[in-house]
């Protein structure tokens, strides 16, 4: 089994991780979501797969925007129970528990795919890019969203703490290349969202200042350590996005 995607998982308590994240899992959030489908054209009765759809957020903007039809799948059985829960029209959405690296459903059944910050987590990217690649019909279109290191960074940045940020395991764009086309993918589109990663750290910089204030104050029972020692990845996290070592990257490809 997959280990759990940050848009589904991370090192700190749930608590702390949903206050400072909040609903944005990923630079540009439900905006960079819908420019992505858009990208891909995602149309009417189309079935699309969200691969690490977390609480759902982009499977029900595809269902809503888009009026496709969607399966989401997340490795947290927590998730996929929550992002039912979730779902007031569950009409043409559903969800499963299940692994990336072993997609649950059968050959050919999506016309479309997406992963938002979830293709940098998974240990064997290659096998998790096949596994889209099998559950994809003939022609059918991807759509990833990750980050991507394109220098050294710092070792507190590679470590398991920063899965928060999908830092841990990420790959270069060019690395992300490779594995989609060694997956069996023609790429077809690589957008960088720059000033979206800013806009990002930069609301997570907001939320971890407002947590601190009521935690100081006793309105929230969380750990100063935590949010310190958060506040100080986020630093750095900063810091290599401005000296272009760290961003995001959203990339289109068919199926060959």
């Amino acid at each position: 089994m997959s280990e759990p995607s940050c848009c589904s998982g991370s090192p700190y308590r749930p608590s702390i991780t949903g206050l400072i994240l909040g609903s944005a899992w990923h630079p540009g959030g439900a905006e960079a979501s819908a420019k992505l489908a858009s990208m891909m054209k995602a149309g009417r009765e189309e079935m699309f797969l969200d691969l690490g759809c977390g609480i759902g957020t982009t499977s029900r903007l595809l269902a809503e925007q888009f009026g496709c039809r969607v399966v989401g799948i997340d490795a947290s059985p927590s998730n996929a129970g929550d992002a039912m829960r979730r779902t007031v029209d569950s009409n043409g959405i559903s969800f499963l528990a299940g692994d990336g690296e072993h997609v649950p459903l059968a050959e050919e059944t999506f016309d479309g795919a997406m992963m938002e910050c979830v293709l940098s987590t998974f240990r064997d990217k290659p096998a998790a890019a096949a596994e889209l690649s099998r559950v994809l019909k003939s022609n059918g279109r991807l759509g990833v969203s990750d980050v991507a290191v394109e220098g050294e960074l710092p070792e507190e940045l590679r470590s398991p703490l920063t899965d928060v940020f999908c830092v841990g395991r990420a790959l270069s764009v060019r690395g992300y290349l490779e594995v989609l086309e060694r997956g069996g993918f023609e790429v077809q589109a690589v957008e960088k969202m720059e000033q979206e990663t800013l806009d990002f750290l930069g609301e997570v910089r907001r939320q971890i200042f407002l947590a601190k204030m009521l935690a100081g104050v006793g309105k929230l029972g969380l750990d100063q350590e935590d949010l310190d020692y958060a506040r100080h990845l986020l630093a750095l996290t900063v810091t290599a996005v401005e000296e272009g070592k760290l961003g995001y990257v959203a990339i289109t490809a068919r199926k060959c």
